[in-house]
């Protein structure tokens, strides 16, 4: 059960997310504060896993905290200035809210990142990501976040997946392609071959090297990829090739 704090100056905004939170029985929300002095003794005796906070607190800037929190913690910034996420993201922070937090946006953030029960929420909610979502994703020991969009392709590697961004960077989760498959915007991605999923946005060029084999190139890939020859027409009509 993922322990959980709530940090921010406004009592009213801790009581809203706090009742937003409370239908998850899964989280265990072990305190809330105010203050940063509050916040670092309550962060040093809860040790939490998941950290809810505003970038302003009493007594200073939420940005100070980072270097008291566990480095397992997950955080996500609360906030009603859009801008402040770019500095949340720069100090590897999960996620960011704005402020007032919507049910659906909640749910979303949670499903992604702890290992939580879906709510009774729309469909299309419980699908997953959009396009311009921000993803968080483990390159070595550092954590990179970037744009759905941005990834080119997904392989599957045993338990594992690799995602190679347009860059060329690539990182390794520990998420079945069935899952990636089940939330990714299906506008814009497409199943090409049992062990892969190509951004047909990220596609620069395509070919059917034989009756059995068709070729992908994409962006951030020095080589191309191959399809499942039973996904050419497929592919050939959503590409809107000849």
């Amino acid at each position: 059960m993922p322990r959980c704090l709530i940090l921010d100056r406004s009592a009213l905004d801790r009581a809203s997310l706090q009742h937003r939170l409370a239908a998850y029985p899964e989280i265990e929300l072990v305190g809330e504060a105010s203050g940063l002095a509050h916040a670092r003794e309550l962060i040093a005796r809860t040790q939490p896993e998941l950290v809810f906070s505003d970038t302003h607190l009493t007594g200073g800037s939420a940005f100070d905290l980072f270097s008291d929190l566990p480095p397992s913690a997950r955080l996500v910034f609360v906030t009603a200035q859009e801008a402040h996420a770019v500095r949340a993201f720069e100090c590897n922070a999960l996620d960011y809210l704005l402020k007032p937090v919507a049910a659906e946006r909640l749910a979303v953030t949670l499903l992604r990142h702890v290992p939580v029960r879906a709510p009774r929420l729309p469909v299309a909610v419980r699908r997953g990501l959009a396009a311009d979502d921000t993803l968080s994703l483990r390159c070595g020991g550092s954590t990179r976040f970037a744009s759905v969009r941005l990834i080119s392709v997904i392989t599957a590697q045993d338990n594992y997946s690799q995602v190679v961004l347009a860059s060329g960077d690539r990182a390794f989760l520990r998420r079945s392609l069935k899952s990636w498959e089940d939330t990714l915007p299906p506008r814009l991605f497409m199943r090409v071959h049992r062990t892969r999923i190509v951004n047909l946005a990220r596609v620069t060029a395509c070919r059917r090297a034989s009756d059995a084999r068709t070729l992908i190139e994409l962006e951030g890939l020095q080589n191309p990829i191959s399809a499942s020859r039973y996904r050419w027409n497929e592919l050939r009509s959503r590409l809107r090739l000849n």
